[in-house]
């Protein structure tokens, strides 16, 4: 039902030509807040789970969010990579409200990612099941953290950065032995960041000193899914 809701934004974001902010709030209010307000009462946000409708419904609030990573990691990044104001194509933001609030919902969405699946599995059972998917949106939703902290180790968000980065990686920890890419992404984790999470004698290591276009090109390959998750989780690979 989310990705017939939803398949839309799907669409959108996957073209030659992407929307500007203004459209992909318009469209998150529509689509992906109709989506939330048809589901039934007991599958509210908040609503408490018995033990075997706890997965479920916790992978329906962890999807939501990584969608809204997809739809506003491209203004993020143009800020804190690119630093600048211009849109994913290269186009000067008219309205930089729409462009602060898309970047400021990413940065919602991925915190929230990994505050929610952290929990989810600290207090649940461990399954494959579980794991497989806390696996793939968790390194999705870190990678916001990441890419800002690496770009401006000093900024006065960077602590939160850090805690949320300390919070996946105590999570990926737990999660190896039931999932190999756990154990992969913590590496990749470390090869990022690594040297921006701990003060060195004379102070913070300074911003990554590699290109813009350098970073994209390392880091795209890890932002989207890949054949094999794309078709577990029941998406055209085409996305």
């Amino acid at each position: 039902m989310f990705h017939l809701k939803t398949n839309l934004i799907y669409t959108k974001i996957t073209s030659t030509s992407f929307p500007s902010a203004a459209e992909l709030i318009e469209l998150d209010g529509r689509l992906i807040g109709d989506w939330l307000a048809s589901l039934p009462y007991f599958f509210n946000e908040g609503a408490i789970q018995a033990p075997k409708f706890a997965l479920c419904h916790s992978i329906l609030r962890w999807r939501y969010r990584n969608l809204r990573i997809l739809m506003y990691r491209p203004f993020l990044v143009g800020k804190w990579m690119l630093n600048s104001d211009q849109g994913p194509d290269g186009l000067r933001e008219k309205d930089d409200t729409h462009v602060e609030l898309a970047i400021q919902r990413c940065f919602d969405a991925a915190r929230e990612s990994v505050e929610l699946i952290s929990s989810f599995w600290a207090q649940h059972q461990k399954t494959t099941m579980a794991c497989w998917y806390g696996v793939y949106f968790l390194f999705q939703a870190i990678l916001i953290p990441v890419i800002c902290l690496r770009n401006n180790p000093s900024d006065p968000a960077a602590h939160g950065w850090r805690e949320q980065i300390f919070q996946a990686v105590n999570t990926l920890e737990s999660m190896v032995p039931l999932n190999a890419n756990a154990e992969r992404f913590l590496r990749v984790i470390q090869s990022l960041c690594g040297c921006y999470l701990y003060p060195r004698s004379n102070g913070w290591e300074g911003p990554i000193q590699e290109s813009p276009e350098t970073q994209i090109a390392n880091l795209y390959p890890l932002m989207w899914p890949t054949l094999e998750m794309a078709q577990l989780d029941g998406v055209d690979s085409a996305l």
